[in-house]
């Protein structure tokens, strides 16, 4: 193991935690796969042990479990990177991955220990640290054209309209993966002196973000905002913004707990492969509208509860600041200020009763 071990500038933990186990997972042999050589078998179980805690939320467990787990983790990484079948580079990758977990583990346990620090260990508040941590060198430079355009193809034929908007969300996702990609090259850690420079790791990661279906997924949350902003008339450009940061908060969860980097939907592909006998081409409906869940109205305390200012000190996903009512929604848990909720609530659409960011119905 390398000494020191990285760390993280403010809010990427998670970020970094998912790719140094999304880049295990490809290196590492799956036991199914494994015919002559054993040794990578004890950490490839280990492996999937952890991958499997991690999406359960690695911060929400017992802190002997993870100690224990994150122990073997360690132990069997450096048995099998002492491996002479593997090749420099690949021994290299995984010491360095293992070293980055191992620092997203302390910097959880650190947190876990300490009353004070705990609460900014949940879901809400690592989200929003991820976002402000992003916003500035990804999303902002990459998005910002999204808001400035849209709204001028409105007075166009809906063919044409729909056209042009295909065209930008698929430049402005094309920008962010860029950006995403050119964020992780020139990422340094927080060091004094600082760790050995690991650009051909970084260079696996960035690979691996534009392999993945991280493109897609952004263009999937640019056409739901697309579509939500559609519903509306006359929006000012606060609410525009609010509603391109619930967006984002929603991208930035493709590199989180549950997100799809590491995790991605299971689909079956003989069942929409284009050979199937019961495959048929659909046209695409563009004026679909969801059913409205609940009553005509509803307030924040039919669906949501007040947290107490002393109790966390999670800033609002939408807005990202900390200086209103904090409520927690009843089904899911994730927390927005008072203002945001509100605004939501009274929104014409009949997507108002599902969270900004899971997407659950308020009234189930």
């Amino acid at each position: 193991m390398s000494t020191p071990l990285p760390r993280f500038q403010d809010g990427s933990s998670v970020l970094w935690a998912t790719l140094a186990l999304g880049t295990l997972d490809q290196l590492i042999p799956r036991v199914e796969m494994v015919f002559v050589d054993l040794e990578p078998i004890p950490l490839r179980i280990t492996l999937d042990k952890v991958l499997d805690t991690f999406h359960r939320r690695w911060t929400d467990q017992p802190p002997h479990e993870i100690e224990s787990l994150i122990t073997e983790f360690q132990e069997n990484a450096a048995y099998y990177s002492a491996s002479p079948d593997l090749t420099p580079t690949e021994a290299d990758t995984i010491d360095y991955c293992v070293d980055i977990f191992s620092a997203f583990h302390t910097m959880a346990i650190e947190r876990m220990l300490n009353p004070r620090l705990l609460r900014t260990l949940s879901w809400p508040a690592t989200l929003t640290k991820l976002v402000e941590k992003l916003n500035a060198d990804v999303f902002e430079p990459a998005l910002e054209p999204f808001l400035r355009e849209y709204a001028r193809f409105e007075q166009l034929p809906d063919v044409e309209r729909i056209a042009s908007v295909s065209i930008l969300i698929q430049d402005c996702a094309l920008n962010v993966r860029t950006q995403m990609m050119e964020f992780i090259r020139s990422y340094e850690w927080r060091e004094d002196p600082p760790i050995l420079e690991h650009d051909e790791c970084h260079d696996q990661f960035a690979i691996m973000i534009e392999d993945s279906s991280f493109r897609e997924y952004i263009m999937g949350e640019l056409w739901e905002l697309y579509d939500d902003l559609q519903r509306f008339e006359n929006l000012s450009m606060r609410d525009r913004t609010r509603m391109m940061k619930s967006t984002i908060g929603m991208i930035a969860t493709f590199f989180s707990y549950t997100g799809e980097l590491l995790f991605p939907p299971e689909t079956d592909d003989d069942e929409y492969s284009e050979d199937s006998e019961d495959w048929q081409e659909y046209e695409v409906v563009n004026d679909l509208d969801p059913v409205l869940t609940g009553p005509e109205t509803a307030t924040v305390d039919q669906v949501s509860s007040e947290v107490l200012q002393n109790s966390t000190e999670a800033d609002c996903c939408i807005c990202l600041t900390g200086n209103n009512v904090m409520r927690q929604l009843n089904v899911c848990n994730h927390m927005f200020c008072e203002d945001c909720l509100t605004s939501q609530l009274n929104a014409e659409g009949n997507y108002r009763y599902k969270c900004a960011i899971c997407r659950a119905e308020m009234f189930p």
